[in-house]
């Protein structure tokens, strides 16, 4: 890069080298030349379990350049055209024949603009403004212990009773309220901004908690045998056998039920008797016997699940008991008062009343947990023709850019490192060694009644993501049953048996597929995990992101009781990436907290509660945990900008939102733009507004239609949400723009802040400053947001 001279111009003969924090025991964080920090660096890197893995970088933010920043010129007035926008920085749009004055200026957050060393750093050491900072591995454990985000007293006594509703207004919003069990709260204190002294109590966490001698809280279930899982083999002997495979296809095609389809395959089966019974005597009577037919084996597993505690049990092992069995789980083991040591008690089994019910009574389970194996699931996946070779298109592919097109070129895929510290994703292994994403979601089945059901799904990503997030090539891991959510640490019943079959699949196992059935050794591994807010928390064990961010260092602020996440004065501070090693410390000393008291203080304290997703070696609870985008930009900042900052105070009302209503009518989109918005005037303002309809409208509406009723400030705010969006929807998503969608969101919650207060700074609008390092490391928003995932719950609760 060419320096510039104080009187503005360019000396293309002056080269300069930039110095860069080196953060060894010697340097400690001093700025030195870039060759003496490669000297400093360990030569050995693990993978994705510890701290190392990361990218190691000096403050990502830092004092502004010396240089002149590339875009704060005086003629870099914002020019903006939300429908034939350039790629420029330029920013000029004047909807309604606006005068001169309204005209935006900005002074953009400064970008580190540092001259380049003669030798371009790798991919993997490189600044960005918008990573979070890397502490020393010597200082990040102490770092953790003073960090703010302590609750008070005061704030641990009102915390909320398990499962009680919030009014929680800027997440999920569609209708998704965070269980904040043991760290809900209902009334909120000033957060203690000075750490280095704690109380007895709270120091010490209790006794209990730190006597290694005490026993944890477990959440094991019954193991189940998986019996070897072999290919379909369709009996060509049947005559019939077309038959039932266009059935088969017919119910895919058109998401029909089981019931439905056994209902068909009795009335093929009636049908054919009638016209030769001879020739169809053998024709299957139900769906099941039809799959059996094509040697479709679907293994089943069910455990019987406490509603209570949802504990889960083999229902082989307790079924054939005369007695009803009750559960048996100990949720305080360690506790001081013998009556909250006692077992559930909670029954797991009804008696059913039949004729014979006095000598052979029948019992079933209260709750049942049913769960398929993912060997078996995968066994099926690459049974099919082109499978294999679809996996493999991948490492075929050729990205000589400095654009994001894929997960592929994302920093995950391509650094996360076996045991051996050795790449995981290469073109050797590109079908054998499958990357897999999850989700975690719950959904209403039933139209009429309250019942909640959560499901747990995996996609594989070496898939080309034309093909990834089809319903057929999507592994449903889990179904658990409603008819509410397990509390925020019984989830862990539900994922211990998952967890131990990933980890299997990390060991490897071979499988018989279509091209090789002597079988191939595949392994497999979590790189994502992709959910709303509040499953993420409860999937990964992190506090409320009302209370604080599980990626940095930020904590809540409190005013008037509430919290919030504004301030950016010490932005420095907390813009530090949490220590994973931490994490997994203190997750796992949360299993001997002897009472509830002390569990709430011990989240409260380190903001991180045991999750069995912790039982993965690989796993990063910080980098692996994505902020979803079709949550926090479109259901979260979008709806909370318009309805709660604009609706709510009063800037839009009844007779504008009609304006706006009228004004959209007169854009005409093509198809594939998403839908009109039909409702901008129905009820208090854009009524029942899916995700997708935001983000239709955000990219093409909004400024179009409300650009002259917003002042200076506002509309400085949706001009800045604007830019950032319509970079990050993009499909080919350049890393160079990145920073300045960084900047965009920056200075947007500024803006708010400064106009609204800090107390509308939601965590939505927090969360969003960390979706650059998400697609940094994990491609465009499309390769990871949950617009997918959301289609396989329609699917599920048809």
């Amino acid at each position: 890069m060419f320096v510039r001279s104080k009187s503005g111009k360019v000396d293309p003969t002056t080269r300069t080298r930039t110095k860069v924090h080196c953060f060894c025991r010697k340097c400690n964080g001093k700025l030195v030349d870039p060759r003496t920090k490669n000297k400093h660096i360990p030569k050995s890197a693990g993978n994705y379990s510890g701290n190392n893995n990361c990218q190691e970088a000096g403050p990502s933010k830092t004092e502004p350049s010396k240089t002149e920043p590339s875009d704060a010129n005086d003629d870099n007035v914002m020019e903006y055209d939300p429908l034939h926008a350039d790629d420029d920085n330029v920013m000029e749009y004047d909807p309604l024949h606006a005068d001169d004055d309204n005209v935006m200026e900005y002074d953009p957050l400064p970008e580190i603009t540092d001259p380049l060393p003669e030798v371009i750093e790798p991919f993997s050491e490189r600044n960005y403004v918008f990573l979070t900072k890397k502490m020393p591995i010597h200082e990040s454990a102490n770092f953790q212990m003073v960090k703010k985000g302590k609750i008070s007293d005061h704030v641990l006594g009102n915390l909320m009773p398990d499962n009680q509703d919030k009014d929680s207004e800027d997440f999920d919003d569609d209708g998704n309220q965070e269980d904040d069990d043991e760290d809900g709260i209902s009334e909120y204190s000033e957060v203690y901004d000075d750490q280095n002294e704690y109380s007895d109590d709270e120091s010490t966490n209790s006794e209990d908690s730190r006597d290694d001698d005490d026993e944890e809280v477990n959440f094991a279930s019954t193991e189940f045998d998986e019996d070897e899982a072999n290919l379909p083999c369709i009996n060509i002997d049947y005559n019939y056998a077309w038959i039932i495979l266009w059935v088969l296809q017919y119910q895919q095609q058109y998401k029909l039920s089981n019931i439905s389809i056994d209902s068909l395959f009795k009335f093929l089966r009636f049908l054919l008797l009638m016209i030769d019974k001879n020739k169809f005597l053998s024709f299957p009577t139900s769906l099941y016997m039809a799959k059996k037919v094509l040697g479709i084996r679907t293994n089943i597993v069910k455990y019987a699940a406490c509603n209570k505690c949802h504990k889960l049990y083999g229902i082989n092992e307790i079924s054939n008991k005369t007695e009803l069995t009750t559960c048996s789980f100990i949720n305080y083991p360690n506790h001081s008062i013998e009556r909250f040591r006692q077992k559930c008690n909670n029954p797991l089994f009804k008696k059913i009343d039949s004729n014979n019910s006095i000598k052979d009574p029948i019992f079933r389970p209260i709750m049942t947990f049913p769960l398929v194996s993912i060997k078996e699931q995968l066994t099926l996946l690459f049974g099919r023709k082109d499978f294999e070779e679809s996996c493999r298109k991948w490492a075929k592919r050729k990205n000589e850019t400095e654009a994001l097109f894929d997960i592929y070129d994302g920093r995950i895929w391509q650094s996360f490192t076996d045991d051996n510290a050795e790449p995981f994703f290469k073109k050797e292994y590109a079908d054998t060694h499958v990357g897999l994403m999850l989700n975690m979601d719950w959904f209403q089945p039933f139209i009429n009644s309250q019942y909640s059901v959560g499901a747990i799904y995996a996609v594989l990503c070496n898939l080309p993501r034309s093909e990834r997030f089809k319903p057929y090539n999507i592994l449903t891991l889990a179904i658990m049953p409603g008819p509410k959510e397990p509390k925020l640490h019984e989830i862990n019943n539900y994922l211990y048996p998952i967890i131990n079959q990933l980890n299997q699949l990390w060991k490897g196992y071979l499988i018989k597929t279509h091209e090789y059935n002597n079988g191939r050794f595949i392994r497999g591994a979590i790189i994502g995990c992709a959910s709303d807010v509040p499953a993420t928390r409860k999937l990964c064990g992190f506090i409320s992101a009302r209370i604080a961010c599980h990626r940095c260092n930020k904590s809540a602020n409190f005013v008037n009781n509430q919290p919030n996440f504004g301030g950016f004065e010490d932005f420095d501070d907390w813009f530090v990436e949490r220590d994973i090693n931490v994490i997994r410390e203190k997750a796992s000393e949360w299993k001997k907290c002897a009472t509830e008291e002390s569990r709430k203080v011990h989240v409260s304290q380190y903001h991180v509660r045991w999750s069995e997703i912790y039982r993965l070696p690989y796993f990063n609870p910080v980098r692996f945990c994505v902020v979803d985008p079709m949550h926090c930009l479109f259901l979260g900042i979008a709806k909370w900008i318009v309805t709660k900052l604009w609706i709510g105070g009063g800037i839009l009302n009844d007779e504008k939102l009609k304006i706006m209503q009228e004004r959209s009518n007169m854009i005409k989109l093509t198809g594939d733009l998403g839908r009109h918005p039909v409702r901008i005037a129905t009820g208090e303002g854009f009524s029942n507004f899916t995700a997708d309809m935001w983000k239709t409208f955000i990219l093409v509406y909004a400024i179009p239609i409300t650009w002259s009723f917003l002042g200076d400030t506002d509309r400085k705010i949706l001009a800045y949400f604007v830019r950032a969006c319509k970079i990050l929807t993009s499909r080919e998503l350049p890393k160079t723009e990145l920073s300045e969608v960084f900047t965009k969101l920056v200075e947007m919650n500024k803006l708010i802040e400064q106009k609204y207060g800090r107390e509308k700074i939601s965590p939505n609008l927090h969360l969003c400053l960390h979706i650059c390092e998400c697609a940094l490391d994990y491609g465009p928003l499309s390769s990871f947001w949950c617009f997918s995932f959301e289609r396989m719950n329609g699917i599920l609760g048809m």
